[in-house]
Order: C-alpha cells, then sequence, then structure tokens
C-alpha cells in the first residue's frame, strides 16, 4: 500500500510535496504543467511532512528507519538525516515559532526539533503511540490524537 500526503511549499507556493512510502521519495510537482519537478529521497517510509516557518527546511519523519530527513526546499537537496529512534510519524510546526513536533508512534512521545539548528531540543511524553500534533492558532497548547484512542493536550 502506498500512502501520501500533499503539502504546498511555502517558499514555493506552485508547488506539492507528496511522500511516497513505496518508493522511499518526496515528489515536487508543478500542478500547472502538471509534472514532477524533482525527485528527492528520504529513509525508509517517509509519512507525511512539515515545513520550516519560513519555509527553508522540510522535515521528513521516516517511519521504518526511525529517523527525520532534513530537505533544503528551496534546492530541493537533502541536507540531513537525524536518528530519532522509535517510529517517527507525523511532523507538525508549532505557530509562531522555529519547532517542529515530530510524533513518534512507537515511543509514545513527541520530539520537538529546533528547525534553525535542526536539533531535538526536547521530549514530551503523551503516550498511547501519538500521531500528530495539531496546535491552537496561537501556538500555546498542541492536541495530541493517539492510535490507542483519546486526545492528549500538550504545550
Amino acid at each position: 500500500m502506498m500512502v501520501m500526503v500533499c503539502h504546498t511549499c511555502p517558499t514555493m507556493a506552485y508547488e506539492v510535496w507528496i511522500t511516497n512510502q513505496r518508493d522511499n521519495v518526496v515528489h515536487v510537482v508543478d500542478p500547472k504543467a502538471p509534472k514532477e519537478v524533482a525527485r528527492i529521497p528520504t529513509g525508509r517510509n517517509p509519512i507525511t511532512l512539515a515545513f520550516s516557518p519560513d519555509g527553508a527546511r522540510a522535515f521528513v519523519p521516516n517511519w521504518r528507519s526511525a529517523r527525520v530527513t532534513v530537505i533544503d526546499a528551496v534546492g530541493r537537496r537533502v541536507l540531513a538525516s537525524h536518528e530519532l529512534g522509535g517510529e517517527p510519524h507525523g511532523a507538525d510546526p508549532r505557530p509562531g515559532s522555529n519547532q517542529i513536533f515530530i510524533s513518534d508512534s512507537g515511543r509514545g512521545r513527541l520530539l520537538v526539533i529546533d528547525t534553525t539548528t535542526m536539533r531535538t531540543e526536547r521530549i514530551v511524553r503523551v503516550g498511547g503511540a501519538p500521531m500528530a500534533v495539531t496546535f491552537t492558532p496561537d501556538g500555546r497548547t498542541g492536541y495530541v490524537p493517539r492510535l490507542s484512542g483519546g486526545v492528549q493536550a500538550a504545550s
């Protein structure tokens, strides 16, 4: 089965970025053409992606390789691949900050990554196989749906 998630890149409003779990790549598509303009390699099973607030970088959790791939969104090239452990699943930017939250469904936690330094700032334990984070518009509170059931608030 191939799961794809589409996002519009903030720095390239005319592009659509799609994760492809089967081929372990991110497709960059020009929807006006319509054609693929780039294919960027990732780790195994890229689930979703999120852009840094300035749109300069894309963060792609790779579920099977327990890593996050960091992509230069303008140059369309891999900048880094960081070991996270567990089963990284969702990637969600926190409004009004330079943070991306990566949900780790295998270890019941959120990894908070600084998009400038590309380092993990802290770990928030939420339990219950978190799949993503959705923030309030002010970024103060995140809501975490868990595969085991229920929603956990995190900040």
